[in-house]
């Protein structure tokens, strides 16, 4: 699992499994947006696997399948608006190599910017004490 920090609590990685979860909650990951569409391949773990791993963890599951990081259709990018907006942070987003995740985290923030809208709600991200 190769991670990357974009900022502001987000994360972007390839795929995950369940092997990785303890892991992730150790770093404090709180949400988890799969971008990956269930059976890309057939060897793959489906999105409900996962997440009813990751709950044992605390950690939230979002489901945003992304076909293509060239055809991100309107609903995924609403979709990741909405799941951003309300997330809990540390936050990672993830599809098989990370290269849909990241176009559609820029996608979000560059929608932000033309909005002129903060680039994350302050309430979307905590500190330690929990504020």
């Amino acid at each position: 699992m190769n991670i990357r920090e974009c900022g502001e609590g987000i994360h972007i990685s390839g795929q995950i499994s369940v092997a990785d979860l303890p892991t992730l909650s150790q770093a404090g990951i709180r949400t988890v947006i799969c971008n990956r569409p269930d059976m890309e391949v057939e060897e793959q773990l489906d999105f409900a696997h996962i997440q009813q791993a990751a709950a044992k963890y605390g950690i939230t599951f979002h489901y945003i399948p992304v076909i293509s990081a060239s055809d991100i259709t309107e609903n995924n990018l609403n979709d990741m608006i909405a799941v951003l907006n309300k997330a809990e942070r540390p936050l990672l987003a993830y599809c098989r190599s990370g290269t849909r995740s990241n176009r559609i985290f820029n996608l979000v923030k560059n929608t932000w910017k033309k909005n002129r809208l903060p680039f994350l709600p302050k309430h979307a991200i905590q500190t330690e004490d929990g504020r």
